[in-house]
């Protein structure tokens, strides 16, 4: 697996040595209730971000030369004698009717092997355990690159490193997916008219008296009005 991440100034890059496991998921949410006959279904559906986690390996002794996080150090496939000590080698083999036991040589020999060796001494599980840390603290873009699919604009959200012994660790990761939209700022045009009249202020208006009953000579010239 390969991860790219963009630092602000430039797209670097992460080779682990090994991946040992890895899971996309991905997940809508679909509403519940009855969707009118004829509606757009899409609109009742809501796409969900996508979320990978991987299982990888970086090891301070790997078997082929890392290309990412060496920083100057090189590595080269050199051959050499490697004693390997007194080896048997049946001459005669056993006769069970005779009772003979089986006659062995006994020679001391050498095997020529390649390895690769390094330039100088190197912590490549620190440097790229650093790195990570940076990564999801500086909430850095990331796209995940694997033998099966490519996703961008990931983010790195949990890291899990349990210590042992040896001189690789196993980092678990796990991402989630940014989803982003597409925005427009457009002019909106002046009303025709205005939508509502501007309110004024009346200032402080006198009140009328107000009278709890009518009086006697106001009864009277109600009741002359009737005839």
């Amino acid at each position: 697996m390969i991860l790219a991440f963009d630092n602000g100034s430039e797209v670097d890059t992460i080779d682990f040595d090994a991946t040992m496991s890895e899971r996309w998921d991905a997940k809508n949410s679909v509403t519940r209730r009855p969707v009118e006959q004829g509606a757009d279904v899409a609109d009742h559906v809501v796409v969900g971000a996508v979320d990978f986690s991987c299982v990888v390996v970086v090891s301070d002794t790997p078997i082929t030369v890392p290309t990412t996080q060496m920083y100057g150090v090189t590595g080269q496939v050199r051959e050499r004698e490697v004693d390997i000590g007194s080896v048997r080698k049946m001459r005669k083999g056993a006769d069970a009717a005779k009772g003979t036991a089986a006659e062995y040589d006994v020679n001391s020999g050498t095997v020529r092997i390649a390895t690769l060796e390094f330039s100088e001494a190197f912590s490549r599980v620190e440097r790229i355990g650093a790195l990570l840390e940076q990564i999801r603290k500086s909430a850095f873009s990331c796209t995940v690159l694997t033998t099966t699919r490519e996703e961008d604009n990931m983010q790195l959200a949990t890291i899990s490193a349990p210590r042992t012994r040896g001189s690789s660790v196993e980092f678990s990761l796990t991402f989630t997916q940014i989803r982003t939209a597409d925005s427009e700022t457009v002019s909106v045009p002046e009303p025709a008219e205005p939508r509502a009249r501007a309110s004024t202020e009346a200032g402080r208006q006198k009140l009328a008296a107000v009278t709890d009953a009518p009086t006697q000579a106001s009864a009277l010239s109600a009741l002359a009005g009737l005839f």
